[in-house]
C-alpha cells in the first residue's frame, strides 16, 4: 500500500490538476476586470496580454503596425484567422476600440472577444475552428493610443479626443477622432470642444491608420465599439431622415434583432441628435462597408462602469460580435412548403406518382457567397430507401428534383446505417450573398413515408478549400445543419415552415460515426468525393434549452430557434494548450514520485501511462443574442 505521504502526493497532483486549466483561463479574464485604472486594464497590462496571445497562437493571430499616433506611439492591428494562401478571398470583419479615450468597456469587450475565440480554438470548439478558418478578422484595440494613456494618469479621466494641442487648457484639446472622416466632414466645432473635427478630413494620423486599412482590404463588416447606453449606431448618422436602401436597412435590423437593444438606428434616433465626419459613414458611404457603433455598458456606469459591471458587458457581447463575424459569410436559412400534387404538372416516376410536392427555399442572409466550388446539399428523412420498395425497372427514377428554371437537379440517393429512410445529396452553384434558391421534390408514393417526415437538412460549404485538420490533413467541409418535422398532409391542405436559420454546423469526416448529421456528412462528403477532413465536430450558435438525461448521454442539443436539432461528436483540441502542460507536468511528477516510493519499499510498480492527447471539453452552447437586456436603456452619450 501507499503511505500517507505518497497519498497526500497524489491528492495534490489530481487537485492541481483539476484546477490548473482554470487558472490559466481565468487568469487572462481576470486581467479585463482586475486592472489598474479603475479595475480595467492599461495600456501596458492589455499589451503584455495581447503579446501572450501572439506567443501561444502564431499560427492563427498576427500583428501589424498599421501606423502611428500624434505623439508618435505605434497603432497596432491583430489579425485572427488561419494563415494559409488558399484561404484567400474569405470574409474579412474589422473591430476596433477607443476611437474615444474615455470608454474603456469598448476596449474590454473588443480583447474578451478576441481573447475567448482563441481560448475556445484551443480546446477545439467547433465554432471558433469555424471562425478561424473561414474568417479573417482585424483588431485595432487602441486606436486612440495617446489619449487612453493619458487617462491612466488622472484622476479624472475625462479625456475623449487625442492629444493634438488645439486648445490653451491642455485637456480640453484634441481632436475628436470620430468627427474626423471624410463623409459630411464639417467645421462645426472649435478647439476646445469636445466634437472638433480638426483641420480637414483625416488630418489626424490616428483616422489616416483607420483610412490604410480599410482602403487596403475588403472588410464586410465593422463593430467600433464604443460606450455607454446599450445601444446599437448606425449609418446615416449626419442624416436627421433614413437614407439608406431598403436592401442595407435590412440587413442592419437583422443584426439589430440579433443584439437585442431598445435603441437601434442613426444616431438621431439613439442619441437624439447628428453627427458628422463620423466613422461608420465613411466606412458604409466610401468603403461599402456594414459598419456599425454598439454602445456597450449600461447607462447607470457612465464611461467608467463599477469594476462589478465589467465582466457581464464582455460576456454579454461576445454573443452580438460572434453573431456579424458569421454575417459577415455564409448565414443559410431554410423553409419549405409542402403540398398537394393533383396530377397536373406533375410526372411519372418509377414507383408510382407523387402524393405531395415538397418545396425547400435554400436562403443566404449572409454578406459573402457559401465558400467553396459548390454548395453540397443533404436532405435525410423526406423520402424511403429504394431498397425498401418495389421499384418497377432497374435504374429508374423514384424522386426527382427540379429547380426554378425546371431543369432536373442531378442526386444520389445514399442509405443511411440503420435506417430505413435514405440520403439525397446533390450539388449547386455557391448560393450568393442575399439570395434565395428554390427546388421542388417530387417523390413516388412508394417512397414517400407515411405520416410525419423527420427532415433533416445540411448546407456543406468549404469543398477544396485547404482548411487544415489539426493533424495537418486536407480540407475540412463545413456543413450548416437544421432539423425539422413535415407532417404528410391528410387532405388538400398544404403545410409550410421558415425561414429558419440553419444554427448548427458540422465540420464533417471522411470517417464513419455514429451521430446522425456527423454520419449524415461524413457519408455525403465520401459521395461526392471531397478530400478527406478531420474529425468530425458539431456546435449549435443559439443558446441550448436544457436536454434530458438522454439527450445529454446520446450528444444531441437543441437549438432555441425554430426547435431546430443538429447532433455531433467534438473535435479533438487543435493543439495542447499550456494548461494542459502544466496538469501532464503534474501527473509525470506524480508517477516519478510513486516510483521511487515503491522502490524504497523493494518493490517495482508498473509504468504511468501519460495521455498523449486531450480529449475536448464539450463548451457550454452560447447565449441567445439580445437575451439579456441588462445593458440598460440608451442614453445621451456623445458617440
Amino acid at each position: 500500500m501507499l503511505g500517507p505521504r505518497a497519498l497526500q502526493m497524489m491528492a495534490t497532483s489530481v487537485f492541481m490538476a483539476a484546477l490548473c486549466s482554470q487558472t490559466v483561463a481565468a487568469a487572462w479574464e481576470d486581467a479585463l476586470d482586475h486592472g489598474s485604472v479603475r479595475g480595467f486594464p492599461s495600456f501596458a497590462e492589455a499589451d503584455r496580454l495581447l503579446q501572450e496571445w501572439l506567443r501561444r497562437y502564431p499560427h492563427v493571430l498576427a500583428q501589424h503596425t498599421i501606423g502611428s499616433s500624434f505623439m508618435k506611439r505605434p497603432i497596432h492591428a491583430y489579425v485572427l484567422g488561419k494563415q494559409q494562401k488558399q484561404l484567400q478571398g474569405r470574409p474579412q470583419v474589422l473591430i476596433t476600440s477607443l476611437m474615444h479615450a474615455r470608454e474603456p468597456a469598448s476596449l474590454t469587450v473588443l480583447l474578451y472577444f478576441l481573447g475567448h475565440m482563441l481560448e475556445l480554438y484551443g480546446r477545439g470548439d467547433p465554432l471558433a475552428v469555424y471562425v478561424i478558418h473561414a474568417r479573417e478578422i482585424w483588431f485595432v484595440p487602441f486606436v486612440n493610443v495617446d489619449g487612453y494613456m493619458e487617462n491612466e494618469g488622472l484622476r479624472v479621466k475625462q479625456i475623449r479626443k487625442n492629444r493634438r494641442p488645439t486648445c490653451g487648457r491642455a485637456s480640453n484639446g484634441g481632436v475628436d477622432i470620430n468627427r474626423n472622416f471624410a463623409v459630411h466632414w464639417k467645421k462645426d466645432f472649435k478647439g476646445c470642444d469636445e466634437e472638433f473635427q480638426g483641420s480637414a478630413p483625416f488630418s489626424e494620423p490616428e483616422t489616416q491608420a483607420i483610412k490604410k486599412i480599410c482602403e487596403e482590404n475588403k472588410f464586410k463588416v465593422a463593430l467600433n465599439y464604443h460606450s455607454f447606453g446599450g445601444m446599437l449606431t448606425h449609418p446615416f448618422n449626419w442624416a436627421k431622415t433614413p437614407q439608406l436602401p431598403k436592401e442595407t436597412q435590412r440587413i442592419y435590423d437583422e443584426i439589430a434583432l440579433a443584439f437585442g437593444w431598445q435603441k437601434f438606428g442613426p444616431a438621431i434616433k439613439t442619441v437624439g441628435y447628428t453627427a458628422v465626419g463620423e466613422s461608420d459613414d465613411w466606412m458604409y458611404g466610401a468603403q461599402g462597408i456594414i459598419s456599425m457603433s454598439p454602445e456597450v455598458g449600461p447607462e447607470y456606469g457612465d464611461f467608467w462602469p463599477p469594476v462589478r459591471e465589467i465582466k457581464g458587458i464582455n460576456s454579454r457581447n461576445f454573443v452580438r460580435a460572434t453573431y456579424v463575424v458569421r454575417k459577415a459569410g455564409f448565414e443559410p436559412t431554410v423553409s419549405w412548403e409542402q403540398r398537394p400534387a393533383l396530377g397536373s404538372g406533375t410526372e411519372k416516376l418509377s414507383a408510382g406518382a407523387p402524393r405531395n410536392i415538397l418545396e425547400l427555399k435554400l436562403g443566404n442572409r449572409g454578406l459573402t457567397p457559401s465558400l467553396g466550388h459548390t454548395l453540397l446539399v443533404i436532405l435525410a428523412g423526406v423520402v424511403l430507401s429504394p431498397n425498401s420498395v418495389a421499384v418497377t425497372a432497374p435504374g429508374s427514377k423514384p424522386v426527382r428534383i427540379k429547380a426554378e428554371d425546371g431543369t432536373e437537379v442531378p442526386a444520389r440517393l445514399l442509405n443511411t446505417t440503420g435506417s430505413a429512410s435514405t440520403a439525397l445529396v446533390f450539388s449547386l452553384r455557391p448560393l450568393a450573398a442575399r439570395s434565395v434558391r428554390s427546388l421542388k421534390l417530387l417523390a413516388s408514393r412508394a417512397v414517400e413515408p407515411d405520416g410525419v417526415r423527420r427532415m433533416r437538412l445540411c448546407l456543406a460549404e468549404g469543398d477544396h478549400l485547404g482548411w487544415q485538420s489539426a493533424d495537418g490533413g486536407p480540407s475540412i467541409l463545413a456543413c450548416h445543419c437544421v432539423e425539422a418535422a413535415i407532417p404528410v398532409p391528410p387532405s388538400l391542405a398544404g403545410v409550410s415552415w421558415g425561414p429558419k436559420p440553419a444554427t448548427g454546423f458540422v465540420l464533417s469526416s471522411d470517417s464513419t460515426a455514429a451521430n446522425g448529421d456527423v454520419a449524415l456528412c461524413s457519408l455525403a462528403a465520401r459521395s461526392a468525393k471531397l478530400e478527406k477532413v478531420p474529425e468530425a465536430v458539431r456546435v449549435p450558435l443559439k443558446q441550448a434549452e436544457a436536454a434530458s438525461k438522454a439527450e445529454a448521454e446520446s450528444s444531441t442539443t437543441t437549438t432555441g430557434t425554430g426547435n431546430a436539432t443538429v447532433t455531433g461528436a467534438f473535435l479533438a483540441p487543435t493543439f495542447v494548450s499550456f494548461a494542459v502542460l502544466v496538469c501532464m507536468a503534474f501527473f509525470l511528477m506524480f508517477a516519478l514520485l510513486q516510483r521511487r516510493h515503491a522502490a524504497s519499499l523493494g518493490r517495482r510498480l508498473p509504468k504511468a501511462s501519460v495521455p498523449t492527447d486531450v480529449e475536448a471539453e464539450q463548451i457550454p452552447a452560447l447565449g441567445r443574442p439580445g437575451e439579456d437586456s441588462s445593458d440598460g436603456i440608451a442614453g445621451a452619450t456623445v458617440v
